[in-house]
């Protein structure tokens, strides 16, 4: 029996950025471990929130190329990832909309739970046209 290995967003980032030799062949040879099935692997929603973000805030990656590989990670063959379905949604709203991918991900969320009306300070929340915010609704 295969153990299944956890995979956090360093590792993502190793292998998109390169920055660091060593730590990036690591990432490359887990990650061609993965696709060959030698070894199971999962990561969570956090986890990819968190490599978004930082590959556009840290690294300044334009959407395209963060959509790209987060394209890439979710198609990742032997890599188990809760909700994949709720985040394939969250990335097309990420790409269509001009928002950040966690707000993406959280008015996927609060389509799935049958809600349209938000509580946050978050103005990227009101680039969707079918999202109202709280205060004003009556």
């Amino acid at each position: 029996m295969k153990k299944i290995i956890f995979i956090n967003e360093d590792i993502f980032l190793d292998f998109f950025v390169q920055t660091d030799k060593q730590k990036y062949l690591f990432a490359k040879k887990l990650f061609e471990s993965l696709v060959k099935g030698k070894i199971k692997a999962f990561t969570t929603v956090p986890v990819l929130i968190t490599v978004a973000e930082k590959l556009e805030k840290q690294y300044g990656w334009k959407k395209k190329e963060v959509a790209y590989n987060l394209e890439l990670i979710l198609s990742t063959p032997n890599l188990k990832i809760n909700f994949r379905d709720v985040l394939t949604s969250a990335l097309n709203l990420y790409k269509a909309n001009g928002i950040g991918f966690s707000t993406a991900y959280h008015a996927e969320v609060m389509k799935r739970m049958g809600s349209n009306i938000f509580a946050s300070h978050n103005k990227e929340f009101l680039k969707m046209k079918d999202l109202k915010k709280w205060s004003d609704v009556k």
